[in-house]
């Protein structure tokens, strides 16, 4: 008796039966692969992911290869297009050609590189198929291999930590060396278009209205406004601007390809012994704002975003050189012979970058750690309305982790000057 194939119905219209039975032949060189069944459920909760939707989906098939049904677990990946606010202001950061274009071009590249050196470090995850026509990736599922998302509000200790950084290293390693090897290589494809440039402000609502939270915050705290009170309202005009030259990229300064949004969950790390037990590995993931510029962009981002908190005040520069020596290392076996900087000359370029600090620990982390979903969607980060303004105020007077974070890195950051004019 011949089944008749089922597809869940909450599926978008385009993953058919058809569409993914093609790409499973294509993978397996088998054309006698026959797909059973194709079920899928969001693999990322409201909150978590504010620029795509994400699907997991599990796919049973059958072919002449094989004695029982095979089921393969695969996440799609659909960033937001089209005519809502979501795909009006993505589309000016070009993050969907982005993205396919590193899965496309720049992952085979670093691949090559990788085992030029012997090493079977995994870069990035494999795809099964780049859909350019849905602004789509299918990824493997990594779960299956035992790969999970850090606890974004908890963040990582020194163990990820060392992972995590491992991984950058070699990502910047084989940018600056790509780059050196073929010079036209990223000028071809659209690397300029980070969070911050000089091409678009598409996100200026949600950066200075989450400044505007943070300083609406410092100004109702009378033992933090008379000191500080003034100076956060100043870093709302200017929070734009700094940032950006923290990203523009200078041939001065060592420079590479940067992954533009690393941070915990942007990664996923492989626990072979169970969740609750050390990781071994690490796979980076969402790589529609990489950007062509110096490692300072990926450092101060992940360090004031995803780090433990004691770890954020006290080992950032144990990091940096952690993070520097295989870097060097791995530079040095792939014989690249470009500017490379002492690692007192890197740390002086990473500290001129150091307002990315600022922008990353009172932007970015006041996202991360908020735990309140009712509103927290796209739409209402670029919302300069009362309900969008309502929600970034939200992220400081509703979250106790936020406000002990203004009272540590206030005097901190305030001593560097990063609190007056640059």
């Amino acid at each position: 008796m011949k089944m008749t194939p089922e597809i869940d119905p909450g599926l978008p219209e385009w993953i058919t039966i058809e569409y993914i039975q093609d790409k499973l032949i294509k993978r397996h060189k088998d054309d006698s692969i026959k797909v059973l069944k194709i079920s899928g459920k969001s693999a990322s909760g409201k909150g978590e992911n504010y620029t795509s939707a994400i699907l997991r989906i599990r796919v049973t098939y059958v072919s002449n290869t094989i004695v029982e049904p095979k089921t393969d677990s695969f996440v799609i990946k659909m960033t937001f297009q089209g005519e809502g606010i979501e795909g009006q202001v993505l589309g000016q950061y070009n993050v969907i050609q982005c993205e396919i274009d590193v899965y496309r071009y720049v992952m085979p590249r670093f691949d090559d590189l990788m085992k030029e050196l012997g090493d079977d470090d995994q870069i990035f995850a494999k795809t099964l198929y780049v859909d350019d026509k849905q602004g789509a990736i299918i990824f493997d599922d990594l779960v299956a291999r035992d790969f999970a998302v850090a606890n974004r509000v908890a963040r990582l200790d020194t163990k990820h930590v060392h992972l995590a950084l491992r991984k950058l290293a070699k990502i910047h390693a084989c940018g600056a060396v790509l780059n050196e090897r073929d010079p036209e290589f990223f000028k071809k494809h659209v690397f300029d278009h980070g969070f911050y440039n000089r091409h678009t402000e598409g996100f200026k609502p949600m950066m200075c209205g989450i400044i505007s939270g943070l300083s609406h915050y410092v100004n109702s705290r009378p033992d933090l406004k008379a000191k500080y009170g003034k100076k956060c309202e100043g870093l709302v005009d200017r929070i734009m601007e700094d940032t950006v030259k923290c990203f523009d990229p200078d041939d001065r300064h060592f420079m590479t390809f940067a992954h533009g949004d690393y941070w915990t969950n942007n990664m996923m790390f492989q626990y072979p012994n169970g969740i609750d037990q050390e990781p071994s590995d690490v796979c980076p993931l969402d790589l529609q704002l990489c950007v062509w510029g110096h490692p300072a962009i990926d450092l101060h981002y992940f360090f004031n975003t995803s780090l433990k908190e004691e770890l954020r005040l006290n080992n950032q520069q144990e990091f940096i050189k952690y993070y520097y020596d295989i870097l060097a290392s791995t530079l040095k076996a792939l014989k690249f012979k470009g500017r490379f900087p002492s690692l007192f000359k890197f740390n002086l370029e990473v500290q001129s970058r150091k307002f990315l600090a600022i922008n990353a620990s009172f932007v970015f982390q006041a996202l991360m750690l908020n735990t309140n979903t009712e509103h927290a969607e796209f739409s209402t980060l670029v919302n300069e309305e009362e309900v969008g303004i309502k929600f970034k105020d939200s992220l400081y007077f509703d979250n106790e982790l936020m406000q002990k974070t203004v009272e540590l890195l206030l005097p901190i950051y305030d001593n560097l000057g990063l609190l007056d004019p640059m």
